[in-house]
């Protein structure tokens, strides 16, 4: 680093101005080359709407010595999409570095006019021509660039203050790049900070050397004692304005705070006097049930038996029929799987509602239907309570109170070592997103057509895990050193002091761990019977599934989706539909059910149904972040063969995403034509496009919760291939900036954007209108585990059934550019739904319009 820092032009105080774009965390990339606290403590970003003109100057600008202005969607000459960055442009003397929309508005706040460009290059690369002067300084000749823009400024008003610095090799019209002929002001068209693009960090070192030249009398002889100004410790922002910046920790979702000034830390449950109450425990059972497969034992240990079944082996106090949770990979040998299955049952639920006002529900076995919490008030600026800081708070502070067994280490054994399993919903957004909001008459009109849950997790003290690798089978437990005593009460705060309040109990006292070792142990020994092999390929008959849509309307919603990219306002829009279906009635049924289902009086409905539905799906669509989680009280069923991962977080901090982007169907009876297809997803300029725009989205996200030195990208758009699928794949990993905790990292990523398309909020926001405000529910959230050691690893809930009150759906989509054919985008849709349903007892194998 020291050689390197040698070369490098110190760090001036930066503000980067945030237009809502999903790339601009990408721009501290650029910084990498810096230590990673120097760039949080002399690198701001803020969002153009954070602060008004008047604080901005009166409170910002003192603290600053440049400003980039990040890329956005919309139009410079929109007030409400670049906000006071006109005024900032042409009355305050800075230097100034803007980027896409930033150039765009550098030339519209001076007089130029914005064009729509001849060819539209989403995520594409282009060959840049420049004169090697100002920012291009050392810059390739032809050096490769991404852009993203429809928008560009028109050459032939360029404003006589200004002057061309760069254009494209196949289109000498088209500006990449500018600047003022007398102020240190710059811009560029082109994203340096894509992950395809080649010397930005070069770009903006020069951007910080023009800096430097500006805002001091010494020139580059004296660049030693300028040097030795900027390194000075004290020189950074003011910590003040560091807690409010985009990226600094627990800032979700916040807001502009009335007293800047007065801003309070961000606060954590004290625990001082509070002892290691837990400890956690494994059992491992060695050889015992390794020739048994995991849906014997999950049939025989954790499965809720109907009425009339046979009952199963005497449960632990610890379990409860409240509900059933298996995350199985069952594609075990694919790489990017659990390396361990999970089987449990939980203590306590907890449900979370939006609207019509927000409401926290605890549902117990003595109390199904739930109990309403308080949500305890936010820390955050805002002041808005967020279930995302709750259920963070709760499980910091278990987490802090809890010791490993002797001699064991952190990341010895399963990666879920007991806690939460659960989802959010797509409508989560709501509290992660900063900046979404609703207008007031729609925002009631919504409230009128809600209900159901938007958030559900799952508690459980103990939990079953089969390693993959060795088919050992290992009992996780977390015991209570305290057996239920209530010593620490008082110094417990939040959610976790109102549960306790309510009877809730963490752990499992020693007599308990004990008889479910006992129990899990007796399970194992059994031997597989007549009744697992007949359970496994038994499933009731399905209606065909119902698009909500007609292909018609789903082309013309691609046509209007298309015509938003073309103004600017997105590059990519990941829309969706949903396919309904049912269950038959059957012979062999438990209950009639009521004519309120859509049966016949008299008509009975298999109470297995689901739980055979998965079975089935799990061998005719095997996925490695496959799921079945059944919860009656709720009245609610995932059945789930997700291929994509959403956000994985290991107990000390490493994060990884997995994004797909870019799918088409095999051809099974064909070798030949089913390579390539591979290839030709392989070379497809379309699809790359598609994977890459949300690869710079997904960085950008782990940007605003990581380490910039640590965001990397292992792997880029890879071809991946599953049983009926060639899928595109990428890899990005990162490491945790220290105080931003497990599930707010969640909340800071959410939802995930290969369901969103990019910029994120604008994209959000349009997707919206599209989709007439439906709710998509589970489907485009997350799914998967909460560890009690801080550990997290979540599913993007795609390919999956959904089963409500014996109805069942599943949602699809694709992403949509301007490159799309809108027909083409609908038959993708059929081809994801189609990789669920074939293999299921549906009357027809591919989705109808009825």
């Amino acid at each position: 680093m020291s050689s390197m820092m040698s070369s490098l032009p110190p760090l001036p105080r930066v503000l980067i101005l945030d237009f809502y774009d999903s790339y601009t965390n990408n721009l501290l990339a650029l910084f990498s080359d810096y230590p990673d606290l120097l760039v949080h403590q002399r690198v701001l970003v803020i969002h153009q709407d954070q602060f008004s003109w008047e604080e901005f100057q009166s409170l910002i600008l003192p603290s600053i010595d440049c400003v980039i202005l990040s890329p956005g969607p919309g139009r410079p000459d929109n007030p409400a999409d670049f906000g006071f960055a006109s005024k900032l442009i042409t009355s305050i003397d800075i230097p100034i570095l803007g980027i896409c929309l930033g150039q765009q508005g550098i030339a519209t706040s001076l007089g130029g006019n914005i064009i729509h460009v001849k060819e539209i290059q989403h995520g594409q690369k282009s060959r840049i021509k420049h004169l090697g002067t100002g920012v291009f300084e050392g810059v390739t000749d032809g050096v490769e660039m991404v852009t993203y823009n429809s928008l560009g400024v028109d050459r032939a008003s360029l404003p006589e203050e200004l002057q061309v610095d760069a254009w494209k090799e196949d289109d000498e019209s088209a500006i990449m790049g500018l600047s003022h002929k007398s102020k240190p002001i710059y811009g560029v068209q082109f994203h340096p900070e894509s992950i395809h693009s080649s010397q930005g960090h070069l770009l903006i070192h020069n951007f910080l050397r023009k800096v430097l030249a500006y805002i001091t009398p010494l020139k580059a002889e004296s660049s030693c004692a300028l040097t030795s100004s900027f390194n000075m410790l004290d020189y950074t922002i003011p910590t003040w304005l560091q807690a409010v910046s985009a990226v600094s920790p627990s800032s979700i979702a916040s807001e502009k705070p009335s007293s800047i000034t007065s801003i309070p830390p961000p606060t954590q449950p004290s625990l001082n006097g509070c002892s290691k109450r837990f400890k956690l425990r494994t059992h491992r059972f060695k050889q015992l049930g390794q020739h048994l497969p995991i849906e014997q034992v999950f049939d025989s240990l954790y499965h809720i038996r109907p009425s009339g079944l046979p009952t199963k082996p005497s449960r632990s106090s610890s379990s409860s029929a409240l509900g059933e949770m298996w995350l199985d990979s069952s594609k075990v040998n694919d790489p990017n799987s659990f390396s361990y299955s999970y089987l449990s049952r939980p203590n306590h639920l907890l449900s979370y509602e939006l609207r019509p006002e927000r409401k926290l529900l605890l549902h117990t076995e003595s109390n199904s239907a739930g109990i309403q919490l308080s949500i305890p008030p936010s820390s955050h600026v805002s002041g808005d309570a967020s279930l995302f800081e709750a259920l963070g708070a709760l499980q910091k502070s278990l987490s802090a109170r809890i010791s490993l067994p002797d001699g064991s280490k952190a990341e010895d054994g399963p990666e879920w070592k007991a806690g939460w399993i659960g989802w959010f919903n797509y409508e989560m957004k709501a509290e992660s997103l900063a900046g979404y909001h609703l207008p007031p008459a729609l925002d009631r009109s919504l409230d009128e057509r809600s209900g159901g849950q938007d958030a559900m997790f799952a508690y459980s003290s103990t939990v079953l895990a089969l390693e993959h690798s060795t088919k050992e089978w290992i009992l996780i437990g977390l015991s209570d050193q305290l057996n239920g005593a209530e010593a620490d009460k008082g110094a417990l705060h939040g959610l976790e002091r109102s549960l306790i309040d309510h009877g809730v109990r963490f752990g499992v006292d020693d007599d308990e761990w004990d008889a479910e070792v006992k129990r899990v142990e007796l399970g194992l020994s059994k031997s597989i019977g007549k009744e697992g092999d007949d359970r496994t390929g038994v499933c009731p008959s399905l209606r065909p599934f119902v698009s909500d849509q007609s292909g018609e309307e789903y082309v013309s919603l691609v046509e209007a989706a298309r015509s938003a990219i073309h103004e600017g306002e997105s590059y990519e829009l990941t829309m969706t539909t949903q396919f309904r279906s049912s269950f038959l009635p059957s012979s062999g049924g438990s209950h009639p059910s009521t004519n309120e289902n859509g049966h016949a009086p008299g008509q009975e409905i298999d109470e297995e149904a689901s739980y055979r539905l998965y079975l089935l799906l799990r061998k005719s669509n095997p996925a490695p972040y496959s799921s079945f989680l059944r919860f009656p009280c709720l009245d609610t069923t995932v059945v789930s063969s997700s291929p994509e991962r959403f956000l994985k977080i290991t107990n000390s901090g490493q994060v990884e995403m997995k994004p797909i982007k870019g799918t088409v169907g095999r051809c099974l009876d064909d070798k030949e034509e089913d390579e390539r297809r591979k290839n030709a997803l392989e070379a497809d300029r379309k699809e790359i496009a598609e994977n890459l725009m949300i690869v710079d989205l997904i960085r950008a996200d782990l940007l605003s919760i990581c380490l910039p030195s640590s965001v990397k990208v292992p792997k880029l758009i890879r071809v991946e291939t599953y049983d009926h699928v060639h899928t595109l794949v990428t890899t990005v990993v990162g490491q945790l900036n220290e105080g931003v905790g497990t599930v707010e990292a969640l909340g800071r990523c959410f939802p995930p954007g290969s369901m969103t398309g990019a910029p994120k909020l604008r994209s959000v926001q349009i997707l919206d209108e599209l989709e007439g405000h439906a709710p998509r529910g589970i489907y485009s959230g997350a799914l998967g585990y909460l560890s009690l050691d801080g550990a997290a690893d979540f599913s993007v809930v795609i390919r999956t059934m959904i089963v409500q009150n014996d109805q069942i759906q599943i949602g699809a989509g694709g992403a949509i550019t301007w490159l799309s054919n809108a027909q083409a985008e609908w038959d993708e849709v059929l081809v994801k739904v189609g990789s669920v349903t074939k293999g299921l007892p549906v009357t027809r194998t591919e989705p109808i319009i009825e």
